[in-house]
């Protein structure tokens, strides 16, 4: 614990009788409530013999390959449960988007969209030219999607379709 004067001392650098205090005499009064000072493992004598240590070391070496071999199969098992359940949904995905196809039958659509509690009274669509190319292709891959967009709404009972380009022609229709 420290004393008043000590206190005293630390805070105002000034010993009790007014005198100002050396760096050193700050550092003598500090030693004693500091921790020694650690040895370098080169200044320190080795306290084991030197067969314990090698021994110490092939023990500790097949420890670590030991749980590098556990880490290993553990991330393998993993990998491949990840892999093929990845696999697994990615076929049932598509199987489910070969049967379920919304073109195939209104009522799908209709179905999804009954479970809503607010359809929309007026839809807008921004679509984009330029994920389709830059030749004729576009113009007729812009078309096919109009076309869905507009079955799409028609069958979930939405009155009013808008639908924009990027270039901000926009074109409405409207279904009575």
């Amino acid at each position: 614990m420290v004393g008043l004067r000590q206190q005293i001392a630390f805070h105002h650098d000034v010993d009790v009788d007014g005198r100002s205090l050396s760096a050193s005499e700050r550092e003598k009064m500090l030693a004693g409530y500091l921790p020694e000072e650690p040895v370098s493992r080169a200044q320190s004598p080795s306290r084991r013999p030197k067969t314990k240590r090698t021994t110490k070391g092939v023990q500790g070496f097949l420890r670590l390959s030991l749980h590098v071999l556990i880490f290993n199969i553990i991330h393998l098992v993993f990998s491949i449960y990840i892999r093929l359940r990845r696999a697994y949904r990615n076929v049932a995905t598509r199987i489910q988007g070969v049967l379920y196809y919304h073109h195939r039958t209104p009522e799908l659509i209709q179905r999804d969209v009954k479970d809503l509690e607010k359809t929309p009274k007026h839809l807008s669509i921004i679509l984009d030219v330029g994920k389709h190319g830059q030749d004729g292709a576009a113009v007729e891959g812009l078309v096919n999607d109009v076309c869905e967009c507009a079955a799409w709404s028609a069958c979930a009972g939405i009155p009013m379709l808008s639908i924009y380009e990027r270039t901000g022609k926009t074109r409405a229709v409207r279904r009575q």
